[in-house]
């Protein structure tokens, strides 16, 4: 049977993989399932599924598929609800994926509901994890690599000493700069978040973040401020916007700047 196909603005789109590939990481398996279930479920061919992007509605392609309000209530989300209940073994609450505000907010509650089945009587495990892609995490090696071979071509072409002095502390910090910076986060079920990066660990509680600056001028980072540390994190973190709404549930006091 011919599939139907896809309505504007998400016909006129170009596939693209890589946009979930980045945003999902490590879970791009999951999120790729869900999106097959999706096309499934509203009959649309799985060849187009990467028109559609991470942050886009249940709500608003149903919309666009029936624009009209008046139109009767179809099968298409039932259907969704349905196969995503029983591959994933949770239940989701009536008119789910109206509130929900995207695929990735999909992802976020099924992970959420595997990682709380498989917490119960253990509190050492994670309730929320993500890491950034492969090809940024090989950025925090190349970038201060790149100042480096830099400054050693600029010392064997014949640097004064005073300049290749400095030079040597801009080095220096760039390689500290770029590897303390963490690449991954763990939201755990104490309530606490460990951020991973290649120098060190650091475990927070929640209750202490005080700020979260996540403006779109902060180098590509989103800032954690607490009592006695301030930790950096890559805006390009899979999960960093499901997180920044669990701190904020969980520490209404906290002060949010900006948003992803």
């Amino acid at each position: 049977m011919k599939k139907p196909k896809l309505p504007e603005p998400y016909f006129s789109r170009l596939p693209d993989l890589q946009q979930w590939r980045n945003s999902f990481g490590d879970d791009f398996k999951l999120a790729d399932q869900v999106l097959c279930m999706f096309c499934d479920a509203f009959m649309f061919s799985e060849e187009e599924r990467y028109k559609f992007e991470p942050n886009d509605t249940v709500m608003a392609i149903y919309r666009a598929v029936y624009p009209s309000q008046w139109t009767p209530d179809t099968l298409e989300q039932p259907i969704l609800i349905d196969v995503l209940e029983k591959e994933f073994k949770l239940t989701f609450e009536d008119a789910t994926l109206e509130k929900m505000a995207s695929f990735r907010e999909i992802v976020a509650e099924i992970k959420y509901a595997q990682h709380r089945r498989d917490l119960r009587g253990n509190k050492d495990e994670s309730v929320m994890r993500s890491r950034i892609s492969r090809s940024r995490y090989v950025l925090l090696f190349l970038l201060p690599s790149l100042i480096t071979i830099g400054w050693v071509a600029s010392v064997l072409n014949g640097l004064p000493a005073i300049v290749a002095f400095f030079g040597v502390i801009v080095v220096l910090l760039a390689w500290y700069g770029y590897l303390t910076i963490p690449f991954e986060f763990e939201l755990k079920s104490d309530n606490t978040i460990e951020f991973s990066a290649v120098l060190r660990k650091t475990t927070v509680p929640v209750s202490d973040v005080r700020e979260i600056d996540a403006r779109p001028w902060n180098r590509g980072l989103v800032i954690f401020r607490l009592p006695h540390t301030t930790i950096s994190a890559f805006r390009a973190l899979p999960e960093l916007r499901n997180l920044i709404e669990k701190v904020k549930n969980d520490n209404p006091s906290v002060k949010i700047k900006g948003s992803l």
